[in-house]
């Protein structure tokens, strides 16, 4: 019996020491998984501002937030303005998004004339700020930032990595 006896204890310590390696396998594994590429939404804060003084206006990026999360449904709005910015994003050198916005230097305002007929006239600003979200799995992303406004070819505004 007490060749049994160790014989079992032998098999016992032998077992609980194969366990423990596959569990530090499968933390190491485990560890390996967390730092994957994760989904986020980044938000941009800019600031443009009107140069008079220069062919292009400039523009300056504020804040970023970054926040674990898919964007579930972009909500493109259409441009009809001859005056308005392009955001290009890039991972990897190759474009991922492209989107439009209203120009947030060129407003258009409402009035009535002396008719109370409505009068629609775009009014141009000095600066305004404005803000853009953007999807992104990777921290190697850039975002380019083009402006076009009338009769004048599009230009690039800013480029920075994100």
């Amino acid at each position: 019996m007490n060749l049994k006896f160790k014989i079992l204890l032998i098999l016992v310590i032998t077992l609980n020491n194969f366990s423990c390696i596959s569990k530090k396998g499968f933390t190491e594994n485990k560890q390996i998984h967390i730092s994957a590429e994760k989904n986020e939404i980044v938000f941009l804060f800019f600031k443009i501002f009107k140069n008079s003084n220069s062919i292009k206006n400039q523009i300056e990026l504020i804040k970023t937030l970054k926040k674990d999360g898919i964007i579930k449904k972009d909500f493109e709005t259409e441009i009809n303005s001859e005056n308005y910015l392009t955001i290009k994003v890039y991972t990897n050198n190759q474009i991922v998004k492209i989107f439009k916005i209203n120009h947030p230097l060129f407003q258009e305002v409402e009035s009535f004339n002396e008719n109370n007929v409505i009068n629609k006239k775009i009014i141009e600003l000095d600066s305004q700020e404005f803000s853009v979200r953007i999807q992104t799995k990777n921290s190697n992303s850039i975002t380019k930032i083009f402006e076009k406004i009338k009769d004048k070819p599009e230009i690039e505004l800013l480029n920075i990595k994100i």
